[in-house]
């Protein structure tokens, strides 16, 4: 199955797999990929789960917004409940075995250890799931980033994250995990809430800002400094002088 937003075609076709693990973030990629593959898989079993962050508590209340959200637009799918596990993204101690080390090197090599062991705390929840859900695959909505071009423009390039650069030779499919928006970025994403009528329903349910309970009001309000907010205002077209 071949899907178009914004002018970027990618292959939703999914896997096989009879039950899909949705990891949440509270941001709006992993709720479209939720959306979409609601829209176009009924069959599925979907089991959405998120990380409740200590120090970032709103982004799972979000998560399960969005759930409920999916529940309600669907009501003849099977939704789980959002399952929300607690973690702390300053505990390190998730990142000191060899293995771990090894494969962070290899992969993510630029990322700092906060961002390390949020991935290797999420990657266990899902692994737990996936084992509870044997017919399971991940559905994870990473997208790439910006063009480098785009960021400069909008004076956010030197947030950009390297595991997110465009290749369009990423694979889209792994052995546990599905990820259809590797290779096109939040543009792709913000035109499916315009096509399907979402951004005054789901879009506004969704949190994406990585900022600091100081530079947020204790977490209600945006930002507007970190990576995040910079590439969500450039692929919403948001006016910040109007509080979008």
């Amino acid at each position: 199955m071949q899907i178009t937003y914004n002018n970027q075609t990618i292959d939703f076709t999914a896997p096989s797999n009879d039950h899909f693990v949705i990891s949440l973030s509270g941001g709006a990629d992993s709720a479209a990929l939720f959306y979409l593959a609601c829209k176009h898989y009924p069959g599925k079993l979907f089991i959405p789960f998120t990380g409740r962050d200590e120090n970032a508590p709103l982004d799972a209340e979000a998560a399960k917004e969005i759930t409920s959200f999916m529940q309600t637009t669907f009501p003849n799918r099977s939704i789980k409940k959002c399952a929300v596990f607690n973690f702390n993204d300053i505990d390190y101690k998730y990142t000191k075995h060899k293995s771990v080390k090894r494969i962070l090197r290899q992969k993510y090599p630029t990322m700092n250890m906060r961002q390390v062991s949020k991935i290797v705390q999420l990657h266990n929840m899902s692994t737990m799931l996936r084992k509870h859900y044997p017919k399971s695959k991940e559905l994870d909505a990473i997208s790439a980033n910006p063009s480098v071009e785009d960021m400069e423009t909008n004076s956010f390039g030197r947030f950009g994250e390297i595991r997110r650069l465009h290749s369009n030779e990423k694979s889209t499919v792994g052995e546990n995990r599905w990820q259809p928006f590797i290779n096109v970025n939040k543009r792709f994403i913000a035109d499916v809430y315009k096509q399907n009528k979402l951004l005054d329903t789901l879009f506004p349910i969704t949190r994406s800002c990585t900022g600091g309970p100081e530079e947020t009001n204790n977490f209600t309000k945006e930002c507007h400094q970190c990576f995040w907010c910079f590439e969500r205002k450039w692929a919403f077209n948001l006016d910040w002088n109007n509080n979008d």
